[in-house]
């Protein structure tokens, strides 16, 4: 009789009999049981990201253990992005009020969303200092948008566009860099400012 020692969310378990490939898909299975996707809400008010006690649940997201649905929309909302983090997604801006994310002041962050990012109509997204954006899902903008120091934004998805976007190269610091890789549909706006989308001495490529 053959015996396999396979590890099981951290407890060893003696399977008798067991075909190898089965041992192995018990494991992870096991190691998926262990990792739950959070959907982390932000308290109010004004804070670090990096800050437990301002999300609940309590801990700060940032994908690994678990994965995190990232909701910042209490309306008296100001987080500062003080850490380099990867999220499942964003809300911004979801309810009356202003609810705005930007980089911690001075500081280079990245903040990579691996599925869709949603900016309602009352947030501003506020990134400087050459911090980066990753956006894997669909986009959609309905508030503000402020890239700024030579920042860069990829979107893999698609955008759509119903705020503003600014960047402006020439007076923030260096020129910024803004990717949409399935197109750009900029519905009741406009480029140069006409509304929407302003663009000064920056990159801005726009795929299909």
């Amino acid at each position: 009789m053959k015996r396999f020692l396979v590890a099981v969310t951290g407890i060893f378990c003696l399977l008798a009999g067991i075909p190898r490939a089965d041992a192995q898909a018990l494991e992870k299975a096991g190691e998926a049981a262990s990792n739950s996707a959070v959907n982390a809400i932000w308290n109010g008010g004004t804070g670090n990201w990096s800050l437990s006690t301002d999300w609940t649940p309590n801990g700060a997201p940032n994908n690994g253990a678990n994965t995190y649905n990232v909701t910042i929309g209490t309306g008296t909302d100001l987080v500062n992005l003080n850490i380099n983090a990867t999220i499942s997604s964003l809300i911004l801006g979801n309810g009356s009020g202003n609810s705005t994310l930007q980089n911690l002041a001075g500081s280079k962050e990245s903040l990579s969303i691996t599925g869709a990012f949603t900016g309602n109509a009352a947030s501003d997204f506020l990134f400087g200092n050459a911090s980066v954006l990753t956006v894997g899902g669909v986009s959609t903008n309905a508030g503000y948008m402020d890239f700024s120091g030579a920042s860069a934004a990829t979107f893999t998805g698609a955008f759509t566009n119903t705020g503003r976007i600014d960047t402006n190269g020439n007076n923030s610091g260096g020129a910024n860099m803004l990717t949409f890789g399935k197109g750009f549909t900029n519905n009741a706006g406009g480029w140069l400012n006409i509304g929407s989308f302003s663009d000064t001495a920056d990159v801005v490529e726009i795929g299909r």
